[in-house]
């Protein structure tokens, strides 16, 4: 039950990263969340006596994904920004055209 919880856990505050924090015009707001997710990792590791196998492939894969997903966060209000330029661009040119202000 551990692991379903952590997993739950990772897909909403992914999902948060994504579309709510790393979607906005502030960058930094967007880099909370990984700071304390890899701070928190970090910690965790630390204070682990024993290490598996499985926590030396887990810790590097963990620390990438939420750098990803905060990356797409990123690329997706680029995207959605640069959407609504050309659309108001081009309601600006045919404005022009038609002659309507």
């Amino acid at each position: 039950m551990n692991q379903v919880t952590f997993i739950i856990i990772a897909i909403i505050l992914i999902l948060l990263e994504e579309f709510v924090l790393a979607n906005n015009r502030y960058f930094w707001l967007g880099a909370i969340l990984p700071v304390l997710t890899i701070l928190g990792l970090v910690l965790i590791w630390h204070n682990t006596a024993i290490h598996t196998w499985y926590d030396y492939v887990m810790l590097p894969l963990c620390l990438l994904f939420i750098i990803y997903a905060w990356g797409y966060g990123r690329s997706f209000y680029h995207k959605r920004k640069n959407r609504k330029l050309r659309a108001l661009q081009i309601h600006n040119q045919y404005q022009q055209k038609t002659g309507l202000r």
